[in-house]
């Protein structure tokens, strides 16, 4: 985001007005004061307006396509120069752009920390489990069993043959 300050021409043959130009990556602010001194904000996107450089005034000239005798003048070029470029880069495709590439790379980081933790996992828990398995003796492993089948009780459960409609 970038701040101007900067004429507005809101309809074709009227007075400029003073106002801030908040350029974003998508959408032009302005902020100005109207007539009965209310201050007043109206947002173009980056897509819909021409900018140029206006030799004679060495100002930057910004017309909205959308709407007709729009007009922002800021002076200097600083500010064509910064709206061609976010111009250039929404025409780029989506993986092209600086975000894009951010966004790639976070990605492939992501499911490669995944992947390896889930290679870990295969490797690991096997280990574990016969480590755990060669601590155990015979005898106590017995007992658990039982104590896990009369816990379950299955002798004492009937099953019963399901009912037709």
């Amino acid at each position: 985001m970038k701040s101007y300050f900067g004429s507005y021409v809101i309809l074709q043959g009227a007075e400029p007005v003073e106002s801030t130009i908040l350029v974003f990556d998508k959408n032009l602010s302005i902020g100005y004061r109207n007539e009965a001194g209310a201050n007043e904000m109206e947002s173009w996107l980056i897509k819909e307006v021409d900018a140029v450089f206006d030799l004679p005034t060495q100002k930057t000239k910004i017309i909205n396509r959308s709407k007709s005798g729009c007009i922002i003048f800021i002076p200097g070029k600083e500010a064509l120069i910064f709206i061609k470029e976010l111009q250039t880069e929404q025409q780029r495709a989506w993986h092209k752009r600086k975000g894009g590439k951010e966004w790639i790379r976070n990605s492939l980081l992501c499911a490669g920390i995944l992947g390896v933790l889930f290679l870990l996992y295969l490797l690991i828990v096997p280990w574990l489990s016969e480590k755990m398995a060669s601590k155990v003796s015979v005898k106590t492993e017995q007992q658990l069993g039982d104590a896990v089948y009369s816990a379950v009780n299955l002798t004492s459960r009937k099953i019963l043959p399901p009912v037709r409609c």
